[in-house]
């Protein structure tokens, strides 16, 4: 017989290990706040997966999906990613043979479009012309890009829920990168290092559909999360054709990226506005501004909802996306106040006197510039105004 205490541990894990977890089999979306039933609107709903576990990670494996895309993971370990954690610079290039090293095959990178008239099944872009005349992209709508991160797909929960939040709100070309092919092992540090590559691509077929069908890309958004968010301002540096009207950078990742080093991850830089929201800052997600705008949602480490500490750093981080999503539509918005610095959100002293700004919203206010900090409720809808 276990005495009473050894019951009680084992309560205590199974609760941790449900409460960690929930967000893995419902993916939240607008109809849970808005009823419209709309075609293109998301719902609250069920997702028909099943959980495997592959050397730390965990993958959600959708047996209704085909393809080489067909499994993607939700969340990132500390056990995967301990030993880069506040790592930071190039990563250890002499680790890797050459042969892994190689370049990126350019089959491994794909854009799917969505759109109103087929708001579920994407149309497959490719870089030429007869591929763009036989899709629904409309050149005269703005454009949107959504770019999965570390573990994800076009298929993961940021994804399709931001697609689902954008379409629901504007008459846009949505069009997602899905690069997850190039992850083989997933790697973290070898895509670190291939990650130029795929912004290579990404940039060259943005400036294609510049050419090709007079693309605005005043009214064109980069999205990324996580190592996306980067990947997002790297295509931004590599544009030809002229400048991104905005870039949202979802948390980006932190392990393996320098804050001194601009030229390497996202910045103020690569696109006319760069709004950066942190949500796990110092852990998976950078800490140090490095936007046109910086949104600290509850301080910017640590979400209201998840587990404490290490437990709840992949919760904090996926929050970020799940934010930008609800800032579309929601009609309460995420109102923050203006501070001089972090040591000031630190400190609880930010200037609560000037008006406030929404963090997010669609189309995005370009002239909000500095350092904000909001708080949040602790679970769906996350908006308090």
């Amino acid at each position: 017989m276990l005495p009473k205490s050894g019951y009680f541990l084992i309560f205590l894990l199974v609760v941790l290990f449900f409460v960690g977890n929930y967000r893995r089999y419902i993916n939240f979306g607008i109809e849970s706040a808005y009823k419209f039933g709309s075609p293109f609107s998301a719902g609250l709903r069920q997702v028909d997966r099943r959980p495997i576990l592959y050397e730390g990670l965990t993958f959600n494996y959708t047996e209704k999906t085909v393809g080489a895309s067909a499994w993607y993971c939700d969340d990132l370990y500390f056990s995967v990613l301990s030993r880069y954690i506040r790592t930071y610079g190039s990563g250890a290039s002499d680790d890797y043979s050459p042969a892994e090293l190689s370049p990126v095959k350019a089959t491994d990178i794909r854009f799917h479009l969505f759109t109103r008239q087929n708001p579920t099944v994407s149309q497959p872009l490719l870089p030429s012309e007869d591929s763009v005349n036989g899709s629904f992209f409309n050149r005269s709508n703005p454009t949107r890009v959504i770019v999965h991160g570390f573990c994800n797909c076009e298929h993961s929960d940021f994804c399709k829920t931001a697609k689902d939040a954008l379409l629901y709100t504007n008459d846009a070309n949505i069009i997602t990168i899905d690069w997850s092919d190039t992850m083989g092992l997933l790697d973290y540090v070898l895509l670190r290092l291939r990650l130029d590559q795929v912004a290579t691509s990404l940039a060259g077929f943005v400036d294609f559909l510049h050419n090709t069908t007079e693309l605005d890309l005043g009214e064109l958004y980069l999205i990324g999360h996580s190592l996306g968010a980067h990947l997002a301002g790297l295509s931004g540096k590599k544009l030809t054709t002229g400048r991104a009207g905005a870039i949202f950078g979802l948390d980006p990742a932190g392990p393996l990226f320098s804050s001194k080093d601009p030229s390497s991850r996202l910045a103020s830089t690569d696109a006319e506005y760069v709004e950066v929201v942190h949500t796990n800052g110092g852990t998976l997600g950078m800490y140090d501004p490095i936007g046109t705008a910086d949104f600290y949602p509850n301080g910017g480490k640590h979400q209201p909802g998840c587990l404490p500490w290490l437990f709840g750093m992949s919760c904090s981080h996926g929050r970020a996306w799940e934010l930008y999503a609800e800032s579309i539509y929601t009609q309460v918005g995420f109102k923050a106040v203006s501070c001089d610095s972090i040591e000031q959100i630190e400190e609880s002293v930010c200037r609560i006197d000037l008006p406030t700004v929404d963090m997010g919203g669609e189309p995005v206010n370009k002239t909000k510039a500095g350092i904000y900090v909001l708080s949040t409720n602790s679970r769906f809808p996350y908006a308090k105004g």
